[in-house]
């Protein structure tokens, strides 16, 4: 059984002016959660301005910065990989960022178990576990291998560990709100909050004091701090405060961007009136709305002005909304999120058997797996192939848009290898085990984790004399359709897919 005791959890991720801080920030609650499980964390990338860095240094998280010439950062992610190994406890690489697709991910999964971090399900994902917190996460359908264990929705909310040491408190609603938050995320590169504060100077109440926070990466607080000193309500630009958490708690109302931070206020339970500033935090926001936990305020720029203004107004002056937006939110978010996922990661690290991309640096083995005269008598071409051959073979399956071509590992030592192939309406099957994983139950294992995650139509050809493998179908959940010249073919029809 492989270790299951935490050990270093290897972060890739970046955050800058461009692309914000979000990325990093959850990052540092898995880490805190993973530290407070007994392990270690380490971040590869690049963090800016330096006190982001500092602060993620500061909070639990080492910061190792990629070479000039490593441009993706994969040989320096890679790198701290290979150090953790010599360590004791199950190790972890984490993906969080949009960069690190398909090919970057199945590379890193052969250094070891792999967590991406994944806001989208809009193409292939190469991980043993993938993480979306977000709260319509529940209703995507993600394209993942098929041993992927999918953690979806705010139950696996990360929190960092200043909102945790902060025990909830009941809160208090005033007929008119006397205090608003604006947060929109650490760089808000198009200033959106420009537009927030016209609307909120539109509102036609200059009683709420309005406090602006600025992240360390945003480029527009001085000319924030111009536009607050000339509004007709009392405001203060705050650049990074330390006290942001009790802010988000005390806050009569919280107008924040559509991303990670409403998971936090969920958890303070403050009212909130959310605007989308990316297109990938519009499910989320429409989610949260849906469930009577926010107001969304649409994308900035996209709507009627006077729209915002309108709804802002209403919620300034409206005591019994807020307080069941509050409610409502509350209810979504407990705090224990990154606990879960850190449990999860341990309990996979656990497993017997994981499937793995497979790759040209395993040629060897497989050519010595489809050689061996067991499955040569039980292959359709009888008959063993040259290196030759089974190399242009393997490239070919690698780089096909309709083959899928994965590793059986068992206790991190390869068992054998499972071969999908799209048909019109589902999959075509098939497998071999490695001869010395022969009678202990693998192919059985490894043949229905391939099977369970597919959608459509199931087939496997077995040759009528290969028992061994008829047994295996079964056990995948195949049944004997017919027998034709030797061939026995078993389906699964698309209705019993287990992930329909």
């Amino acid at each position: 059984m492989a270790e299951t005791l935490p050990g270093v959890l290897a972060v890739r991720a970046d955050a800058g002016p461009g692309i914000g801080a979000g990325h990093v920030m959850r990052c540092l609650a898995l880490a805190q959660a993973w530290k407070r499980a007994g392990g270690r964390a380490v971040l590869v990338g690049r963090v800016a301005p330096a006190t982001l860095a500092a602060r993620l240094e500061r909070d639990g998280l080492s910061v190792v910065v990629p070479a000039p010439d490593d441009a993706d950062g994969a040989a320096a992610f890679a790198r701290v990989r290979a150090d953790a190994a010599g360590e004791p406890g199950a190790h972890w690489g984490v993906l969080d960022g949009y960069a690190f697709g398909p090919e970057f991910q199945a590379d890193a999964r052969r250094d070891g178990p792999l967590l991406v971090l994944d806001d989208l399900a809009a193409g292939p994902v190469h991980a043993d576990a993938v993480l979306n917190q977000n709260f319509h996460a529940p209703s995507l359908s993600y394209d993942a291998d098929p041993d992927t264990a999918l953690l979806a929705g705010p139950r696996y909310a990360l929190l960092r560990e200043e909102f945790l040491r902060r025990p909830r408190a009941a809160r208090r609603f005033p007929e008119r709100a006397r205090t608003v938050l604006v947060t929109l995320g650490g760089a808000d590169p198009d200033n959106a909050t420009a537009g927030v504060l016209a609307a909120l100077a539109g509102a036609g109440d200059p009683a709420p004091g309005v406090a602006v926070v600025v992240g360390p990466a945003n480029r527009h607080a001085e000319s924030l701090a111009r536009t607050l000193a000339a509004a007709p309500f009392p405001g203060r630009l705050l650049r990074d405060p330390p006290d942001l958490v009790e802010r988000m708690a005390a806050a009569d109302l919280v107008v924040t961007a559509g991303g990670s931070t409403c998971l936090e206020l969920c958890f303070c339970g403050a009212p909130m009136a959310v605007v989308v500033l990316a297109a990938n935090q519009a499910p989320g926001t429409a989610a949260l709305a849906r469930a009577g936990a926010a107001v969304s305020l649409g994308v900035p720029g996209a709507g009627d002005p006077a729209a915002t203004t309108a709804v802002l107004a209403a919620l300034l002056g409206d005591a019994a909304r807020r307080r069941a937006l509050s409610a409502a939110a509350a209810a979504l978010v407990d705090g224990r999120g990154g606990e879960r996922v850190a449990a999860a990661l341990l309990a996979r690290a656990g497993e017997r058997l994981r499937l793995r991309p497979a790759r040209l640096a395993d040629a060897e083995i497989l050519l010595a797996w489809r050689n061996d005269p067991w499955t040569v008598a039980a292959s359709h071409t009888d008959r063993p192939v040259t290196p030759q051959e089974h190399r242009r073979w393997l490239a070919a399956s690698l780089d096909g848009p309709d083959r899928r071509l994965y590793v059986a590992e068992a206790e991190g030592v390869a068992a054998g290898t499972v071969r999908l192939d799209r048909e019109r309406d589902g999959w075509l099957l098939s497998w071999t085990v490695a001869p010395a994983c022969r009678g202990r139950g693998l192919g059985k294992a490894m043949v229905r984790l391939a099977a369970q995650g597919l959608s459509g139509t199931v087939r496997a050809e077995v040759k009528a004399a290969n028992a061994a493998s008829a047994r295996i179908a079964l056990h995948a959940g195949l049944r004997l359709d017919r027998e034709r010249d030797g061939v026995q073919y078993y389906v699964r029809p698309a209705a019993e897919d287990t992930k329909a």
